[in-house]
């Protein structure tokens, strides 16, 4: 599957984009900035000292229910005069919940305040299939390690954040944060992050929480002039302090429904419940008070994340918003402002839930045509996240069919297969299961997120209808995508996968068809390893010479096939010329850690091994198979074929072990599936041969494992640890795992005395 073209990305409609964010992430401006400070705003003094002071601090978590004026507070501290510290500051929201996403925010963020950093993280975000926590978050800390002031990272509303890969990599985040940076945490509940317990009891963590945050009897006081307009007995501001327990959003609503009351001291008696009652009661009562067109207004733009004048229009069906928002903006009525310029706002949340609410008990019926409208505004400006968000609530079938199947492959191509996925899972499975072409669309979704039992599931029910014509992600038809499916996972063994292949070729016969170079890629894939090389050979050339940017993937694999095909034929230096051909377009596109680049290295690898260079060799195979890991679930045989090239390899060159296990892990996946084709004919060969061969004996008192042997060649070099674990494919961790059991095993307490002991054992 290659990259296809990206939907609209014209700039307008007040929204404001850095120019280079990776494929299909639209970066909005609006979230990297907190409220714009207002001058009625009651300042938290005693809480801003606290921050101010807290400069040596690595981490401030500040932890409170809503409405407690979290983000308030850090806005306030952000333009303290005695704060000379940039922040790079993200507003997280739900839509975040994507390691590329959320990370490509960071980086942007970073970038606001640091423009002349960062070109080499953004460049590591758009290679498709980058390990964000192995590969992006060490260079990231490396890159903030070097900053040339100290700067303050703010993730403000953290608690939306529930993807458990995003937390793993805020934790080595955390863990490693260096000294030129704090990160700042804001959130509704505290969140499972494992690496603040060691950094609070560590004294390195600055917590504000709700209790900090209640306003006291003064603060109080000055709110309720300044909302109000009214100066209350110092009794009746106790009496509202404590019936609210100071929480900050029910003191502002008490402060709106005192406006212009005549009653006040009434009011303030018959004030009582808990604050979620007191909420709904009190917003009730400030909506009925409002002019219809407002309230109106309001409720119907409750559906919207973040709106302006141009999309409130397009959801309410009325004009004039631009003067309303303006006006609703003066009356402090929960309207947050996201930028300078006052062209986006938000409702605070607690004021949006309760108008949703509101919408829900007085106007249900039109809430699906709201969304509607909305799912067309984003569309046409080229927010598709959150065009096929609203399509969904909508229960807009066509919609949600022609802006998921249209777009699904160019977002799995940039990295971005969970984005697809939630986009899927909202939808929910009764309405994916109702159309063909989102049926089929799953069963792609399926399939790459290793879920090969699903897959059969959604291919039935997509070929119970009998949709005609092609599909919006360009397959010649439903039969065609169906039989595409089957040929590009393979879960069904070689020999159906092949028959399937060949239905899929007959369908996308034209050359200049979308998905032409994938059907005839797979067909060439699994006639060559039925045997019939020649035949395959015709299919990859087809392939290789017609490279368009939206087949790069299928030309990399052509090439990669075609240098296989030569190794076995004993073709060597036609095998060295395609491999590396194939690796320089990896090369081009920044594929290096995209999973596509697997089959690239795997051909480099069985090229070098074929000229005798078998060092050479093994570390292109091993690179490929760091990038197949796991991969086996989604199509297993390119990892079949990667398996029984590098076992051997290992088992010649003292590593028997690392083969024996390899070739274990090539009879479990040939074990998995019906039929293996020509690769498990390959596969009892390696088996016989592997068992067949001597281990070598191991130094007598010293038991080092192959991997620990390894390390230990490279601990006389001047190679650093992280540098050695590049070189043999290991993490950072598992390197220093690695040195300690070394250091044990020789019964030494450093690097220099490890190489000397080895020395004397011989083992160097």
């Amino acid at each position: 599957m290659g990259p296809m073209p990206g939907y609209p990305r014209e700039r307008g409609a007040g929204d404001s984009r850095p120019s280079n964010p990776p494929f299909g992430v639209v970066v909005l401006e609006t979230k990297f900035a907190p409220t714009p400070i207002r001058r009625d705003w009651i300042e938290r003094s005693a809480l801003r000292d606290q921050l101010v002071d807290a400069a040596d601090r690595k981490v401030i978590l500040v932890s409170a229910p809503i409405g407690y004026g979290k983000t308030n507070l850090l806005a306030q501290w952000r333009n303290d005069p005695r704060e000379a510290r940039p922040f790079a500051w993200v507003t997280v929201d739900a839509s975040d919940n994507e390691p590329l996403r959320l990370w490509t925010y960071l980086v942007e963020a970073i970038r606001q305040v640091e423009p002349d950093i960062g070109d080499s993280l953004g460049n590591l975000l758009k290679r498709q299939g980058v390990s964000l926590r192995d590969a992006f978050v060490p260079q990231l800390l490396d890159e903030l390690a070097i900053l040339p002031r100290r700067i303050v990272i703010v993730l403000d509303d953290f608690s939306q954040l529930t993807n458990s890969a995003c937390h793993e990599s805020i934790d080595e985040i955390v863990e490693n944060l260096p000294s030129t940076t704090q990160l700042v945490i804001s959130t509704r509940s505290d969140p499972p992050l494992s690496s603040l317990q060691r950094v609070r009891l560590a004294g390195e963590m600055l917590e504000i929480r709700a209790a900090d945050l209640r306003f006291t009897i003064e603060e109080a006081r000055s709110l309720l002039k300044q909302t109000a307009g009214m100066e209350l007995d110092l009794r009746d501001v106790r009496c509202l302090v404590d019936r609210t327990e100071g929480w900050p959003a029910g003191l502002y609503l008490a402060a709106l429904s005192l406006q212009d009351r005549v009653d006040a001291e009434a009011f303030i008696k018959d004030f009582a419940g808990d604050s979620r009652h007191v909420a709904d009661d009190l917003t009730t009562e400030i909506l009925n008070r409002l002019p219809v067109r407002v309230r109106r207004f309001l409720v119907r733009t409750s559906i919207l994340e973040r709106f302006n004048s141009s999309l409130s229009e397009a959801v309410v069906g009325e004009g004039g918003s631009a003067a309303l928002l303006e006006e609703l903006e003066r009356s402090n009525l929960f309207l947050v402002p996201l930028d300078d310029q006052r062209n986006w706002f938000r409702y605070h949340h607690l004021f949006q839930e309760l108008l949703q609410s509101d919408l829900r008990a007085t106007d249900r019926t039109l809430v699906p045509e709201l969304h509607r409208r909305a799912s067309q505004w984003h569309r046409r400006w080229g927010f598709l996240d959150d065009a096929i968000k609203h399509a969904n609530a909508a229960n807009d079938i066509e919609s949600s069919r022609e802006l998921i199947s249209g777009n699904w492959l160019a977002y799995c191509n940039a990295g971005r297969l969970p984005t697809v996925r939630s986009w899927i899972e909202s939808l929910g499975e009764k309405r994916v299961a109702s159309d063909p072409v989102l049926s089929l669309t799953a069963a792609w979704i399926a399939g790459l997120s290793g879920h090969a039992d699903e897959i059969e599931k959604w291919l039935e029910l997509a070929s119970r209808s009998s949709f005609l014509g092609p599909l919006p992600d360009g397959t010649s038809s439903l039969a065609s995508g169906i039989a595409l499916v089957r040929a590009s996972f393979g879960h069904e063994g070689v020999g159906k996968a092949l028959a399937a292949a060949r239905v899929a070729v007959e369908f996308e016969e034209r050359v200049d068809a979308r998905w032409h170079p994938a059907a005839q890629t797979a067909l060439g894939f699994y006639l060559c390893i039925s045997g019939e090389r020649a035949q395959a050979t015709a299919r990859f050339e087809g392939v290789a010479q017609r490279r368009t940017p939206g087949g790069i993937f299928e030309v990399i694999f052509a090439l990669s096939q075609l240098s296989i095909i030569a190794s076995e034929s004993g073709r060597r230096i036609e095998a060295a010329r395609l491999a590396r051909e194939a690796v320089a377009i990896v090369d081009e596109y920044r594929l290096s850690n995209a999973l596509p680049a697997s089959v690239a290295y795997t051909a480099l690898g069985r090229a070098l091994v074929a000229a005798e260079d078998l060092a050479g060799g093994r570390r292109e195979l091993e690179r490929a198979l760091a990038l197949r890991r796991g991969s086996d679930l989604i199509a297993p045989w390119p990892t079949l074929q990667l398996l029984l090239a590098l076992a051997p390899i290992r088992a010649i060159q003292d590593d028997r072990e690392g083969g024996v296990l390899l070739m274990q892990e090539a009879r479990a996946i040939a074990d998995a599936y019906p039929d293996a084709g020509v690769l498990g004919t390959e596969l009892e060969v390696l088996e016989r041969s592997i068992t067949a061969a001597k281990p070598r004996s191991a130094p007598i008192g010293v038991s080092l494992t192959d991997r620990e042997l390894s390390v230990l060649r490279l601990l006389p070099t001047s190679l650093t640890q992280r540098e050695i674990g590049n070189d043999l494919f290991l993490s950072i961790n598992t390197v220093k795992t690695h040195v300690k059991s070394i250091f044990g095993k020789l019964e030494v307490e450093s690097r220099a005395e490890a190489v000397e002991r080895a020395r004397e054992l011989r083992l160097l």
